[in-house]
Parts: C-alpha cells; structure tokens; sequence
C-alpha cells in the first residue's frame, strides 16, 4: 500500500528536521514518565487501548469491544477518554460509545487521569477504567498496555511526525504489553516478524473490522437491514474518518453505486451549510450511508424529504488470537473484582 505523508513534499525539507526535534522531546518525556515522575495509580486495574500512529486504526471500536467484554464478566468499565473533536461539550466518539455500551460508566477530561479521579468523587460506580487512545497518555499508570497496529498501514519504517505518521519512535512499543493487528485478513508471518524484532513479543491477536448491519432510519422508523441490502443500490457515503476511503471501499463491494463520497475530515462537524450542500447533492439515491459516529451529529437533523439514512454498524472479525486477547483483559480486571 502506497504510503502517504502527513505534509506536502515540498516542505519535506522543512518537516525532517522539526521531526528530528519532536522525536528529542517525546524521548525525554518518555525517559521521565519511565522513571515515575508524574504517574498517578488508580485504585481499579487500568487498560490502556492505543497506537504509535497518527489516524485511525480501531481504537474507539476496540475500546467498545473491550468495554463489552468487561461487561459480560460482570466488570464495570469506566471509559476514560479526552473527548477529541468535541463539539458544544459533545464528541462524537463518546455519544457513538455510550449508544453501543449503554452500561458502562464515561469520563471525559483531556486528561484521564483528572477525569478518573473526578468520575470517583461524583460517586461513580466502577470496577476497571478503560483507556482509550491511552499509549501515549502515561500520567495514569496501567496494568495492561494494548497497542494497535494496523496492517495495511503499519508505519514501522516511517519518520515521526510532522515528515511522517509515527507520534512515537517505534521502539516504544516495548512499552506494550499486548500488541493487536487490525485490518487483518489473517496472520501475516513476515509483519510479525518485523513487530516482535522491535517489541520483543509477537502480536496477541489478528482481526479485521468489518461491516455487519445497517440502520434504516427515516425519522422515527428504524429498519435493521444486512449489509448484502445495498446491492445494486445507488447511494452517498458521509464517512467523517481519518480513513473514509475504506467504507466507500466496502460500500462498493456490496454491490452499492456510489454516486458521490464527499472528502470530510476525522470528527467531521455538520453544520446547516455543510448539511444543506451534503443533502443536495444526495438528491434522488436509494439511502445516505454513514458510520456511527457520524450519526450522532446527524441524528434529528434529516429533513423528512431526504433519502433514508442507513448506518453502517461494524464488527471485530477475528483471524487468531480472540481468545487469548479475551483472557489477558480479563486476568488484569477480573481478580480485582472478586477480591473486592
């Protein structure tokens, strides 16, 4: 897969060396969080889900799956997330996870640690706090690590930001105590290789996020449909991601015409500008197809007139390792419960 930059490469000359001083700074502040200076503990068992990347990999969905897991064992999460992209004290990943995991607890605070210690003194019930896009957020000690790397863009070999996507020299995912590989049709032996040569452990697990249902929705009418729905369907795809091309991807593999997919940036924001030229051009198609998260901002803001909205709900396809992923969340949450 043909890697893009994060900057022009014009300014490649420009971008190397703020690079190079960027990597100096995160090397010194990693050096003193290793040592301990500024680290609080939480009093629950903490899991940190996260990545060395800039862009997405999975790690909300992750987050979601994890958080349901802990659920099921009867374990309480308390998501603690910064809340990126917030709008009017709205973000859309927080409002997309409390729809898909109505029972666990959320704290939202750009840092988890102040977030975690407030949702305690509110009197919050929980019984492990859940990090996402926690890797590099190391004032809050944890008792698992887990690090995503994606595998159609692993970025092992890539310059630090702003010249490449790394927010961190790879050698930080020694740090990582379990480390998952996304967008994987299976094991591939030969990225393995590459990971464990640099983290010092082979992943745990090898999944793929991938398509299940669709939510028909014209205004109070809710429709589950399977994803096979939009076969020779025209439709529009409203994908606020940092890689939308990847649901127009899939949209199209169903069978789906795609009649216009808009370039939205990750956390999109719909005000009544973008929204009434989004809908225009949406005119006359079978159904406007959007993620989650970007029904949550979109949700009692479709004119009755417009196509149905279909979101688009996805899951975590697993090639190797569910289990084993499965457990070690659990040995790290489950002990401190029963000894509670």
């Amino acid at each position: 897969m043909t890697q893009t930059r994060p900057v022009a490469g014009w300014t490649m000359p420009l971008a190397v060396p703020s690079s190079l001083v960027y990597g100096a700074v995160v090397r010194a502040r990693n050096a003193l969080w290793s040592m301990g200076l500024g680290v609080g503990r939480a009093s629950k068992p903490v899991v940190s889900i996260g990545n060395i990347v800039a862009g997405g990999t999975g790690k909300s969905p992750m987050s979601r799956l994890v958080a349901q897991w802990m659920l099921d064992a009867g374990v309480r999460p308390l998501l603690a997330t910064r809340g990126y992209g917030a709008r009017d004290g709205i973000a859309d990943e927080v409002e997309e996870f409390k729809a898909l995991v109505p029972g666990a607890a959320v704290a939202v605070d750009p840092s988890r640690r102040r977030g975690v210690a407030a949702a305690s003194a509110a009197g919050e019930r929980f019984d492990a706090v859940l990090l996402d896009d926690g890797f590099q957020h190391r004032a809050l000690a944890r008792d698992l690590d887990v690090v995503l790397i994606d595998a159609q863009r692993p970025c092992l070999s890539d310059w630090l930001l702003p010249a490449g996507w790394l927010r961190e020299p790879v050698t930080a995912l020694r740090r990582a105590d379990a480390i998952v590989v996304t967008q994987a049709d299976d094991v591939d032996d030969a990225l393995s290789e590459k990971i464990a040569s640099i983290s010092g452990r082979e992943p745990i697990a090898w999944c793929r996020l991938e398509p299940r249902t669709l939510e028909l929705r014209r205004g109070p009418t809710v429709v589950e449909q399977p994803f096979e729905w939009l076969a020779g369907r025209s439709v529009v795809v409203w994908a606020g991601l940092a890689n939308p091309e990847r649901v127009v991807s899939v949209v199209r593999a169903r069978g789906a015409s795609v009649r216009a997919a808009p370039r939205l940036r990750d956390h999109q924001p719909y005000d009544q500008a973008l929204l009434r030229q989004l809908l225009e051009q949406a005119k006359g198609v079978d159904a406007i197809v959007v993620t989650g998260k970007d029904w949550t901002k979109l949700e009692g803001r479709i004119p009755p007139f417009a196509p149905p909205i279909a979101v688009l709900r996805a899951g975590w396809r697993f090639a190797a390792g569910e289990a084993q992923f499965h457990s070690t969340v659990l040995q790290v949450v489950k002990p401190n419960l029963q000894g509670s």
